[in-house]
């Protein structure tokens, strides 16, 4: 039966690199992910709460529309909004320490390695969106 793995490569910039030379391949990382979708039920093995996920999402989209970075205050407003007020502030550091964001000591978040390795950016603007892939 299949696995339904892939490898993922990523480099140390944001952008993947087209035909990465031996130099940028020894500096990258790789990854085993899924390469498919998950269901909800499978989603919910994973341990995170469904307002979790819905807010990392949130917070990935809201990163990528502000070209890649954005204040650490400024997300923590757009999450309140939606989640508990409690929930936020313990959400954003598990997905620093996750790997999903880097935060700078400006108080920047980023998106980090985690999210270029097992987030399709673009199928989650798109799905934000509306637009049909």
């Amino acid at each position: 039966e299949k696995l339904d793995l892939q490898v993922k490569t990523v480099f140390e910039g944001e952008r993947p690199v087209e035909k990465p030379t031996m130099a940028q391949l020894d500096k990258a990382r790789f990854y085993v992910t899924l390469r498919g979708t998950t269901t909800t039920k499978e989603t919910k093995l994973c341990g995170w709460r469904i307002d979790d996920i819905a807010g990392l999402a949130m917070t990935i989209a809201y990163v990528i529309s502000k070209k890649g970075k954005a204040p650490r205050e400024d997300i923590e407003e757009l999450l309140r909004d939606k989640l508990p007020g409690w929930r936020v502030d313990i959400n954003l550091d598990r997905y620093v320490r996750a790997g999903y964001l880097a935060e700078d000591e400006n108080s920047q978040l980023y998106l980090d390695w985690r999210t270029r390795a097992e987030v399709d950016q673009k199928t989650l603007v798109n799905a934000l969106l509306g637009v049909e892939s």
